[in-house]
């Protein structure tokens, strides 16, 4: 069974105002780079 976790994120903040993550930092403090965004979403909360 799979288990959701919020990790944090390291960005990238454009001036057009798109957010585009680049990092994902684990609990243990490993890194993982995002090396491609498979959907993009507009919605907006």
């Amino acid at each position: 069974m799979a288990v959701k976790k919020f990790v944090p994120v390291i960005a990238k903040f454009e001036k057009d105002g798109k957010i585009i993550p680049m990092k994902l930092l684990w609990e243990d403090g490993r890194e993982f780079n995002i090396d491609f965004i498979f959907d993009i979403r507009l919605d907006r909360l």
